[in-house]
């Protein structure tokens, strides 16, 4: 990324990392074969930074040590059909590849005009 992006789980910044996720779709000095955006998530606010699948829950902790020295990453179902992009939630996906700014700019660089979040079906989106 160098200093053209923003690192959303570190930087916390979310036009700037929606606008580095949208220049790949707009740019035109080369022609890009494979563009992609992927989705993240934010790390714990204690600082616990495993992947919020389940299998990093403290719930499932069977060690020796002490159970509240455990920094676990609660279970955060991937799919979900009405999230938007960028729900800054602590353990929890960001789904950037829902938000319309992004989802719009991939549609142009396909060849497709604009759409709405209602029309895809996520309409307690902006």
């Amino acid at each position: 990324m160098g200093n053209s992006g923003s690192v959303l789980i570190k930087d916390k910044d979310v036009p700037k990392h929606r606008a580095f996720e949208v220049q790949p779709f707009t740019r035109t000095d080369a022609d890009w074969q494979i563009r992609l955006v992927l989705s993240s998530y934010l790390y714990m606010d204690n600082g616990a930074s495993g992947f919020p699948d389940g299998l990093s829950d403290c719930a499932l902790y069977t060690g020796s040590q002490p159970k509240g020295a455990c920094m676990g990453v609660p279970y955060n179902q991937a799919f979900q059909a009405a999230a938007c992009g960028y729900n800054m939630v602590a353990g929890q996906y960001t789904r950037v590849h829902r938000d319309l700014s992004i989802v719009n700019a991939m549609r142009g660089w396909v060849g497709l005009g604009a759409t709405s979040a209602a029309s895809l079906g996520i309409s307690g989106c902006s």
